[in-house]
């Protein structure tokens, strides 16, 4: 079964896009009470946008995205998704979402070079915050980076010519803008572990 085009439904409040299928059903926590956490299985939280890559053998694309969309539509937990051809945008619940409630990008793909040799169907994963989010932490990030590199460029011109290098109290300042919004990151990511690893049992149960 071939899955293409782009999935209709109702949209979303709170941020959510357009176009969204969603059940209701259990938090994330409780529908993961008692199961221990499968460390092989979870994406590195150690980066800012984790991955996680699973290859299913014996099956093409599209059948794996028609199973993609069943496990969905079937989930206990009522994820809303949109599905653009073989690509999945997949989210939590506006009753447990919060500020870094990780949302997953999940492609299906075809591969021939699967790593036992054989042709398999490849499902590969990317987590971040929601894009308006994301998009705002990374250009706060390039803004500190590239006023950090200039400070630094203008202090040294200081130097050069014998005056007061001032210029680098900006950089230091760029510095710890850097180093904070990479340290709530991580605070953020380590809130929505518990909805992280939904998402990885939900991709685990297709593979």
């Amino acid at each position: 079964m071939m899955v293409s085009g782009s999935s209709e439904g109702t949209g979303a409040p709170g941020g959510a896009p357009s176009g969204e299928h969603s059940l209701s059903g259990p938090t994330a926590a409780e529908a993961l009470k008692g199961v221990e956490p499968l460390e092989a299985a979870e994406p590195d939280p150690a980066i800012f946008r984790p991955t996680l890559e699973r290859y299913v053998p014996g099956i093409n694309a599209g059948d794996l995205a028609a199973r993609v969309t069943e496990a969905l539509n079937d989930s206990v937990l009522g994820l809303p998704y949109r599905c653009t051809d073989r690509h999945f945008l997949i989210w939590i619940p506006d009753r447990e979402r919060h500020l870094w409630s990780p949302w997953l990008h999940l492609d299906v793909e075809d591969v021939f070079d699967a790593p036992d040799g054989s042709d398999a169907a490849r499902l590969f994963g990317r987590f971040s915050p929601a894009p308006s989010l994301w998009t705002g932490v990374m250009f706060g990030l390039l803004t500190l980076a590239v006023a950090g590199i200039g400070s630094a460029l203008f202090a040294y011109s200081q130097w050069i010519v014998g005056q007061q290098p001032w210029a680098l109290w900006a950089t230091a300042v760029c510095a710890v803008g850097i180093l904070l919004t990479i340290s709530v990151s991580r605070i953020g990511q380590a809130r929505a572990r518990y909805q992280m690893q939904a998402l990885v049992e939900l991709v685990d149960r297709c593979a």
